[in-house]
């Protein structure tokens, strides 16, 4: 990783810190995917530089996740809030709820996650 941000560095300057992916932590897959959004011109140039790199996201990839990004958002704000430990969470729940359960309505009705081969969106 400490090459791929030497090469970003030297190709182009970007705002966020890459972020890693925590298995233990869902949530982490969107910040993960959702600061790689703005590295995404340097994967190919880190590509081309280092031959020892084979992980490269393909269109399909990139345009899945443009596709889910607002559910993986919703679903890493409910995480936030659902994990406050200095004030009750459950009367903040609910909107949180509503929020994912929106986005999710809104990806199966525009066959977003079937058309790419997500998941098999039945009953939400």
């Amino acid at each position: 990783m400490y090459k791929f941000v030497e090469v970003c560095n030297d190709y182009a300057k970007v705002g966020k810190c890459l972020s890693l992916d925590v298995k233990t932590r869902w949530n982490s897959t969107y910040k993960m995917l959702d600061t790689c959004i703005q590295y995404r011109p340097a994967f190919g140039y880190y590509a081309q530089v280092d031959q020892n790199y084979a992980w490269k996201p393909t269109e399909s990839e990139w345009n899945i996740y443009e596709k889910i990004r607002p559910i993986l958002g919703e679903m890493a704000g409910a995480t936030t809030a659902f994990s406050g430990s200095v004030y009750p969470t459950a009367n903040v729940f609910y909107p949180y709820i509503l929020k994912v359960k929106i986005a999710l309505l809104k990806a199966k009705n525009s066959n977003v996650l079937e058309e790419n081969g997500c998941c098999n969106v039945r009953q939400i």
